[in-house]
């Protein structure tokens, strides 16, 4: 995934509720891909209890939890994460949530945000609710190698099974069958192989 971050230049203030350090950027650029949209996430635990009351840097880091098991599901984490609104009750409270913030999104993969205060949320207990939009990184290619392996094998072995069915009955077959690609599938091991080793020599 091609991404350009536009980080915040500075402090958004020099004292006060909205002074340090930030944890999001002021833009994210991507070459979409596929695109995770995770649903906002309360301070929960899988019983639907609620954690830490009062505490909104505890709410915080396991609204984070919550989302981090999401993205995880879906081949994800915090770096490919590229949005995220935030609801609070207390907007004052606003550096305890971005110190929290700040443990799990890598500095180089800030995302975009939008913080908001709220009158309340489902639970009369909760404090802050996050939701994310990521976007899921590629796929790895397959390895050329173990392609070009699977490629020779099954060459070999439709040679093999050729040979066996002019050169045996039909009794002997199956047995001859399995010999046959036995031997086939370990010469195409080691014929790759040995390009292997020559590539790397280079």
């Amino acid at each position: 995934m091609a991404k350009i971050i536009y980080p915040v230049e500075g402090p958004l203030a020099q004292s006060g509720t909205f002074s340090g350090k930030v944890a999001f950027s002021r833009g994210v650029k991507i070459e979409a891909g596929t695109l995770l949209f995770v649903s906002g996430a309360l301070s929960m635990d899988k019983q639907r209890n609620l954690l830490h009351a009062g505490d909104m840097g505890a709410q915080t880091r396991q609204v984070l939890r919550n989302l981090q098991e999401v993205l995880t599901e879906a081949g994800a984490s915090f770096k490919d994460v590229v949005k995220v609104t935030v609801f609070t009750r207390d907007i004052t409270r606003f550096r305890e949530i971005h110190d929290a913030r700040l443990e799990f999104f890598p500095a180089a993969h800030l995302p975009a945000s939008t913080m908001v205060e709220v009158s309340g949320f489902v639970h009369p207990d909760a404090l802050i609710e996050i939701e994310a939009i990521a976007v899921l990184p590629a796929p790895a290619p397959r390895s050329s190698a173990r392609s070009a392996l699977g490629t020779a094998a099954r060459k070999l072995v439709r040679k093999a099974v050729r040979n066996v069915g002019r050169s045996v009955g039909r009794k002997n077959a199956g047995q001859a069958v399995r010999k046959a690609v036995g031997k086939a599938v370990g010469k195409a091991v080691r014929r790759m192989g040995g390009k292997g080793r020559a590539r790397r020599g280079r």
